[in-house]
């Protein structure tokens, strides 16, 4: 996790309207944290994690309790989409974006999938990189969408690459608001934003800004249109936001 976002997260979590979380790509930081603080009777943190590795050293530093648990899960390519293989009917308060992460070396068949699907030039985005910048979260919105409620919402940890995606698959359906932390992330340095975006998208994007009212910062927060606690909680812990449709 970003180190900036810590503090965020911290107050996300300590707010009273959250009880539960669902953490795609658990975290030393974010996996502790949250079931610290989530640990009143009906509070549960579930963390996806599809590295074995990782797995077994969370599960050593959070075990499963009644509170939570890390649950090893699978990445799969299916309909040219990204997906995890855990389902359910659970839905959540909260839903942090922080993974998975698919690396070359490790899951060469979907990540040559992945850099094909890019390819296309509708898209945005480049199709690098494959283990950073966001990329394999690139998925992620559409999958959590199964787990929301009415008043779920979203926290991505920066991964402007699928910040990007997520802005361009939903500008024009009028389902979801994007909302980006104003802070001294807020203004990047614009070559920042050309190393994830093709250049024939620079001038709509980041010059004219057309295409998106906003460009994305550290940390970015999505929820339905209608969503009626979001701007309290924007209130009650004190962040600036902007909207980035």
């Amino acid at each position: 996790m970003v180190s900036h976002n810590k503090e965020l997260l911290r107050k996300i979590l300590e707010h009273s309207k959250i009880k539960t979380m669902l953490e795609i790509g658990s975290g030393r930081c974010s996996t502790r944290m949250a079931r610290g603080i989530l640990m009143s009777e009906d509070n549960y943190c579930l963390s996806l994690e599809e590295s074995e590795i990782w797995h077994k050293k969370m599960n050593q530093l959070c075990p499963a309790n009644q509170h939570g648990k890390v649950l090893k899960v699978d990445v799969g390519w299916k309909n040219k989409h990204l997906f995890l293989d855990y389902d359910s009917h659970k839905k959540f308060d909260f839903i942090l974006i922080d993974g998975p992460t698919v690396h070359s070396n490790t899951h060469k068949k979907i990540t040559n999938k992945l850099s094909r699907y890019l390819s296309n030039d509708k898209f945005w985005i480049k199709t690098y990189p494959l283990s950073g910048g966001g990329v394999s979260s690139l998925h992620m919105l559409e999958y959590v969408l199964r787990f929301f409620r009415k008043e779920t919402f979203v926290l991505v940890d920066y991964r402007l690459t699928a910040v990007y995606y997520y802005l361009q698959t939903f500008v024009d359906k009028n389902e979801l608001d994007f909302w980006g932390v104003i802070d001294d992330g807020f203004v990047k340095r614009r070559r920042v934003h050309k190393n994830v975006l093709k250049e024939k998208y620079w001038n709509d994007i980041i010059d004219d800004r057309q295409l998106i009212r906003n460009r994305p910062t550290l940390a970015t927060f999505i929820c339905k249109k209608g969503n009626k606690i979001i701007h309290d909680i924007f209130k009650d812990i004190n962040v600036n936001v902007v909207s980035l449709l």
